[in-house]
């Protein structure tokens, strides 16, 4: 499953696409807050994000939930220094091409 991390190597999120989903892990505590109503559409058991593949991926959704991500990692990370180049657009720009991609090979 494909990941990315920040601050040092700390996971940041992962994603997977299946047949009628994508999904978006973790769904950590501080995101659930954060987004607690925008989020609830998406949130299926207790820390899986998943968008239905008949829908266009919510991008204003995603980039949120990385930058809550992002903040969390930074809070744990000794001095909150960010210490790689992935970001929330570059995941972003994953997800929507993994779409893309699972998109074309069935429709």
């Amino acid at each position: 499953m494909p990941a990315y991390r920040s601050h040092g190597g700390r996971f940041l999120v992962s994603y997977a696409a299946f047949k009628n989903h994508y999904s978006l892990f973790p769904a950590s505590e501080a995101v659930i807050e954060a987004l607690d109503a925008e989020l609830k559409p998406y949130l299926r058991g207790k820390r899986t994000i998943s968008f239905p593949a008949d829908n266009a991926l919510p991008v204003a959704v995603v980039t949120k939930i990385v930058k809550v991500r992002v903040a969390e990692n930074a809070a744990r990370h000794e001095g909150g220094a960010r210490t790689t180049g992935r970001d929330g657009a570059q995941v972003v720009a994953a997800l929507v091409g993994l779409e893309i991609r699972a998109r074309t090979r069935t429709g």
